[in-house]
């Protein structure tokens, strides 16, 4: 299995294959990787801000890491939901909203609906959409540790490659 996302690359097979050994060598050869790192079991392996972790075969995705960094805006008690709100408070919508996009579309699936809808409400934002961009992050931190699967063919006959893709449709719909 290859994923492969601008200049980050996860590449997984029978490490102890001589065909695997000659591909491994070639891509070191061919270009200078800034880091590469060989996954040793029970460690978590860093791929596109993601962890990623292999156990009985089946290698989970987590970004709780990448989720606590993101940190929520400042809005003050007092002032009404159904006040706009000035460039700098949108500019910070649109930091928490960044923010939360990359793990909604790759791990936290549970926020992917919310966050595409307080995105299409940035140009019109009010003091209650900070407020539920903030709600949307805490439970993103709340569910935090929530793991995307992959598991291995453990019963793949084919000499052929294959191919797999994962694709969402949803980013970017609005209200």
């Amino acid at each position: 299995m290859i994923g492969l996302h601008v200049d980050d690359m996860f590449i997984t097979s029978n490490v102890a294959s001589k065909k695997y050994q000659e591909t491994i060598a070639w891509l070191k050869e061919q270009f200078s990787f800034k880091h590469w790192t060989e996954h040793q079991e029970g460690k978590p392996l860093e791929f596109c801000g993601c962890d990623l972790e292999k156990k009985d075969g089946v290698w989970t995705l987590n970004q709780s890491k990448y989720i606590k960094q993101v940190h929520p805006i400042t809005v003050s008690p007092q002032l009404s939901d159904s006040k706009e709100v000035g460039p700098r408070d949108v500019s910070s919508l649109r930091g928490i909203l960044g923010g939360l996009q990359w793990p909604a579309t790759q791990t936290s699936q549970h926020v992917s609906a919310t966050v595409s809808l307080l995105c299409g409400e940035v140009t019109r934002a009010t003091v209650g959409t900070l407020r539920a961009a903030n709600k949307a992050l805490r439970f993103a931190k709340f569910k935090r540790e929530r793991r995307c699967w992959i598991e291995i063919f453990q019963h793949w006959q084919s000499k052929r490659p294959g191919f797999g893709s994962y694709v969402r449709c949803s980013v970017g719909s609005v209200s």
